[in-house]
């Protein structure tokens, strides 16, 4: 797991230095192959805002995309 993770990192525009937050979603996505909005505020108890500006931060860093609409909305690692 880890090593993908690493290999991920490298990947993204070079070394990304990564908040232990934003470790803990890319492994959970490693894990799971997607994440929610409601997985992150339920792995770090926090709101649904904080949740979706850590997404951000990570669609920002082209580290994960989003998929799905509405309701249904997950987020992936993003491919190449």
């Amino acid at each position: 797991m880890q090593l993908s993770l690493e290999k991920h990192k490298k990947e993204a525009k070079g070394q990304v230095a990564l908040t232990e937050k934003q470790m803990k979603i890319i492994e959970h996505i490693i894990s799971n192959e997607r994440i929610t909005s409601g997985d992150i505020q339920r792995m770090f108890k926090i709101s649904r805002q904080a949740a979706h500006k850590e997404i951000l931060k990570m669609i920002e860093l082209n580290l994960i995309e989003q998929k799905g609409t509405g309701k249904a909305i997950y987020y992936v690692l993003k491919q190449g």
